[in-house]
């Protein structure tokens, strides 16, 4: 018999106490792999969704809520600015790219987004059909959007896709449809933004004496931000310096902002690494449990094999299999669930969506060999007193007590 079969035959002669320590082991690497996976989604995803803006400039208040509501578009706008601050920082010598953009109003919960044709280069987007937006009130529909060529569609006003306040003055018109690009602009619809500003400039009669009516209006010459290419590396420095000058204006920077709200997810990141780290711990301190009282119990046969003719090597090697059996066993079943775990999690959580790629998260990851393997070490860790043990296992007092 080979030092597998009978390592094999060694973790049968406790089948709980191997079960439960294979259970530990991929809770561990479960939580582990799921908790990297998201972290590192989330991290690339906001990367790849900023589409390589230097700088936002937009209403003052937060920078962090600026960035969420105008590249992410995750969150409620601060405000707007006027139409000729774009034309002044469209003309600024540092500026290499200027792209406006205007947000306030939904179809079916899709947020209507006013832009130029730039804006979908920044994504390197590709149309499925149809073409670019040319004319008012034309709309270029993302990949995840439910809305057809050809399809007239009235703006609700706000992000609720139930809201009562219905822009009907003018209908838009879906002419083209973008192929999925796996970043935000998936679930938007795009259209000119002078098409949003029409829209606002009109009133219904029993609007223009309402609270609102000059907000209504002011908004047909203004837009919500900026999106900002510099020329160089001095500019993206100088030039939100330049925009902070402003009265009504601010100038955020999407990476710094970024940084910030990674630090605020790392917190919780590390406390779930520390859980997963502390049940792997768990699950080791079970497994030499389990291989230390089985081998008490095998000393007799351990014996036995002595006397057969088997090395101390032979005993050593076997109680090393052992223990690397019953940790590659839950770290792979681990690993696995982890991945569905992540996958399921991003899916579930909406605002995910844009975002986080969580296909991805049913692929192989290089994470993935590293884990298997510090999951094997640890075995190893764990069954090398267990193996010292019976390597010197002592034939003729073992064999004298019987």
């Amino acid at each position: 018999m080979n030092i597998v079969s009978l390592a094999v035959k060694g973790l049968q002669h406790k089948p709980l106490h191997t079960t439960l320590s294979i259970l530990a082991t991929m809770m561990g690497m479960a939580m582990l792999t799921a908790v990297f996976l998201i972290s590192n989604g989330i991290s690339d995803g906001l990367k790849r969704n900023s589409g390589g803006i230097d700088v936002v400039a937009g209403a003052k208040g937060s920078p962090l809520q600026l960035i969420l509501s105008t590249v992410y578009h995750s969150d409620v706008p601060i405000g707007n600015i006027d139409i000729s601050d774009y034309d002044s920082l469209r003309r600024n010598p540092m500026v290499k790219q200027a792209i406006p953009i205007v947000v306030g109003d939904n179809f079916k919960g899709w947020r209507v987004v006013g832009t130029t044709p730039e804006f979908l280069n920044l994504y390197q987007a590709r149309f499925a059909e149809g073409n670019i937006f040319s004319q008012p009130f034309e709309v270029v529909a993302g990949a995840n959007t439910d809305v057809k060529i050809g399809e007239k569609f009235a703006a609700r006003h706000g992000f609720a896709a139930d809201s009562d306040d219905v822009h009907d003055f003018h209908l838009y018109k879906v002419v083209g449809r973008l192929a999925p690009t796996g970043t935000v602009i998936d679930r938007l619809l795009m259209t000119p933004y002078v098409s949003v500003q029409q829209l606002h400039a009109h009133l219904d009669e029993d609007e223009k004496d309402g609270p609102e009516a000059e907000t209504e209006l002011a908004m047909a010459h203004q837009v919500t931000a900026i999106l900002i290419k510099a020329r160089n590396g001095a500019a993206v420095m100088n030039l939100p310096r330049v925009i902070n000058h402003h009265d009504k204006m601010q100038a955020a920077n999407p990476g710094y902002e970024l940084a910030r709200l990674s630090k605020s997810f790392g917190i919780g990141r590390d406390v779930l690494n520390a859980l997963g780290l502390s049940i792997l711990i768990l699950s080791v301190l079970m497994l030499f449990s389990t291989l230390a009282s089985s081998l008490t119990e095998r000393r007799h046969d351990m014996a036995v094999l002595r006397v057969l003719g088997a090395s101390p090597a032979k005993l050593f090697a076997t109680l090393m299999i052992e223990g690397v059996l019953v940790a590659a066993a839950g770290t792979g079943a681990g690993i696995i669930c982890g991945h569905i775990l992540a996958y399921s999690l991003t899916g579930l959580l909406g605002s995910f969506e844009g975002i986080v790629a969580n296909g991805d998260f049913l692929l192989p990851h290089a994470f993935d060999a590293i884990l298997l393997a510090v999951g094997c070490g640890a075995g190893m860790l764990a069954a090398l007193p267990a193996a010292i043990s019976a390597a010197r296992t002592d034939i003729a007092r073992l064999l004298v007590k019987g």
